[in-house]
Formats: C-alpha cells, sequence, structure tokens
C-alpha cells in the first residue's frame, strides 16, 4: 500500500510539473459564443476606457482564421484600439496621434484550441503576447485620442468584422502590465498584489443579455446572441425617378436620377 501511494505521489508530482512548465491555465469548458454573423457584446460606458495606457486580454477559441474577426474594439477601424484577428495573425493595433495607427501582431490561434492574447500599450510601445509569450513590439509613442466610444467584444461593431468562435476571461487594465505579470495572468497564479482589472467578464458572469463585470459594480456589458436587424415603414412618399436624355455632344447620353 505505501509503494502505491509513493508511486501515485510521484505521478502527481510529474503530471503537476508538466503542467505548470507550460504555463498555461486553459479554460475548462465552453466560453461565449458569437456566431460570426451577428453575435457581439457592448460596454456603453465607452469614457471608462479612455486611457493613456492600457492592458486587453482574452482567451479565444476559433475554428477558422481566414476572415477579420475583432475580439476587442473602440472605434471605427483603425481608430483608437482593436485587437483582432487579420490577414498574417492576431494585431493589436492603436491609433497613438489623430489618424495615425500602427500594430504589433502575434501568431494566429491553432484551430478550435483555447489561445490567450494580450496587447499592452504604455504610451510608448504596443506589445502583443500570445499564451503569455511576448510576440512582437511596435513604437508608438503619443495617446489615443479622447472619445466616449463604445468598448465591444466580438465584434467591430454591430455589423461588421463578428468573431466566429468563443471568449473567455476578457478583460481589461488601466495601465500596460509586464511581461511577469502577463505569465501570471496566464498561468493562473496571481497573488493578492495583483494589478487589479478594470473590467473582467467570464462566462460563469453571462446572464442571458446581461454580461456582468466581475471587477466592479458597473462597466457590464450588453451581449445580443443573436440581434435581428429592425425594419422600420416610413410615413410619406418615396419614389425614384430617372431620365435618359439623347445629347448632341461628345457624351451622347445625359443620365439623370432622383429619390
Amino acid at each position: 500500500m505505501g509503494h502505491r501511494l509513493c508511486l501515485a505521489l510521484a505521478i502527481a508530482t510529474l503530471l503537476g510539473c508538466a503542467a505548470s512548465a507550460g504555463g498555461l491555465r486553459r479554460p475548462a469548458g465552453d466560453g461565449v459564443a458569437f456566431n460570426g454573423t451577428s453575435s457581439h457584446a457592448v460596454v456603453k460606458d465607452g469614457a471608462a476606457f479612455d486611457l493613456p495606457a492600457f492592458t486587453l486580454a482574452c482567451w479565444v477559441r476559433v475554428p477558422r482564421t481566414d476572415r477579420p474577426q475583432v475580439l476587442l474594439n473602440r472605434g471605427a477601424s483603425g481608430t483608437l484600439f482593436t485587437l483582432y484577428l487579420y490577414k498574417a495573425g492576431v494585431r493589436m493595433l492603436v491609433e497613438y496621434e489623430a489618424g495615425k495607427y500602427t500594430h504589433a501582431i502575434a501568431p494566429f490561434p491553432p484551430k478550435n484550441v483555447w489561445t490567450h492574447y494580450t496587447g499592452t500599450y504604455d504610451g510608448k510601445l504596443i506589445r502583443v503576447y500570445m499564451d503569455g509569450v511576448l510576440r512582437a513590439t511596435t513604437p508608438a509613442a503619443g495617446r489615443i485620442a479622447r472619445s466616449k466610444a463604445r468598448l465591444y467584444l466580438g465584434a467591430l461593431n454591430p455589423f461588421e468584422r463578428h468573431l466566429k468562435g468563443q471568449l473567455s476571461d476578457v478583460r481589461v487594465w488601466d495601465r500596460a502590465l509586464s511581461s511577469a505579470q502577463i505569465a501570471a495572468v496566464v498561468a493562473g497564479t496571481e497573488g493578492d498584489d495583483a494589478p487589479r482589472p478594470l473590467a473582467r467578464w467570464m462566462p460563469s458572469s453571462l446572464t442571458q443579455e446581461k454580461w456582468k463585470n466581475l471587477a466592479m459594480d458597473k462597466l457590464h456589458a450588453d451581449y445580443l446572441a443573436d440581434p435581428k436587424i429592425e425594419t422600420r415603414r416610413f410615413d410619406g412618399y418615396r419614389g425614384i425617378w430617372y431620365s435618359n436624355q439623347a445629347q448632341g455632344g461628345p457624351y451622347v447620353y445625359k443620365y439623370s436620377g432622383g429619390l
């Protein structure tokens, strides 16, 4: 019996070492699902994310990487910040001056495998991490434009670049985390003195259409699993007129139209 106990302890120790060597604590179950066509979540109080320095982080699992897909975003395409899948990998994009933006890029995630991405900006450098490992750094001295733009999760906005897959443990900090702090986040070994996130959304905090922020009792996200397109009937007359007139000049015909 004693030998069996010793053997069991030895095996457990070896397994534990293997797990800690990998440095990852992947989500055990499903995340929050996004259908790739209309699903998204939105935090309407975007002013809370108007920050000179910040960190974005999430676990993502996707079945495909051959189309643009957004993980987190504020603003129109190419403005403020976006963590997203695009062309050659996963980009952390920052608009560091009005009308000027750049990005750091990490490899795509393996298909259907939980993968962690972190993007940081400290006012000087953009950094992007994959599974807690720094993959790229890009100079970008400045500050993102002040804005009250909403924060979107799983889409650029309600109509574009929807995520097809799942998100888990989505977080935002009001500072740029260090490499050691990010490694602790990915490994699930954060101590009591770890920086507290401004927002954290977990699958367990989603109740129907409300995705609760676990970091504080505000900045909750509205989750729309499959929103319907609203159609409206306007009062009054709507019509189209069109005219095609022969001309004697070099253009032969004159085309006109109206609504």
